[in-house]
């Protein structure tokens, strides 16, 4: 809980059980409030560094292009510190339509299917998005992708075949 205005707000903390009655309550009497709120509590977390907590108000939200926007900021460096599990799990829980514009963030995905060992989803995920126009750039990640989920099954000629449409 934030009290007071400005520099001389001051933060507060609230016991569980006390938050999902409230939250419940908000859910129940008045849902579009509670997304404002939501929104509006993802932005100053966003604004003072807290990008794990802005993302998960954001996605409970349902703010769907702000998700996008710190999405595409944060996934690389999720992705280099580790954070597989997180940038899967904030990106399953995007509508498939957004998905299904969002071509980097679905090869994403599918490169992080390839990271887990789960090739066959990867190869899933990389046939739905070359159903979408890709760029030269986003093409090339699709191949190569594709090319190791290959070979984590132990395909090297498929895997050999999609490195070299990649042009690597």
């Amino acid at each position: 809980i934030r009290l007071g205005y400005g520099d001389t707000a001051e933060w507060f903390r609230m016991h569980a059980l006390l938050r999902e009655h409230l939250i419940g309550r908000l859910e129940r009497e008045e849902p579009a409030r509670l997304l404002e709120l939501r929104r509006q509590a993802a932005a100053l977390a966003h604004r003072r560094g807290m990008t794990a907590e802005a993302m998960e108000l954001s996605l409970d939200a349902r703010d769907w292009p702000e998700v996008v926007r710190e999405l595409e900021d944060e996934c690389e460096a999720l992705y280099q510190r580790g954070e597989w599990g997180t940038l899967a799990g904030w990106i399953d829980r995007l509508p498939r339509e957004i998905l299904d514009r969002e071509a980097d963030l679905a090869i994403t995905r599918a490169r992080l299917a390839a990271k887990f060992s789960r090739s066959q989803e990867c190869l899933v995920r990389l046939d739905d998005v070359e159903r979408q126009p890709l760029g030269p750039e986003q093409k090339v990640r699709a191949q190569l992708y594709r090319g190791i989920a290959h070979r984590g099954m132990g395909r090297l000629s498929d895997a050999i075949a999609a490195c070299r449409r990649a042009r690597i």
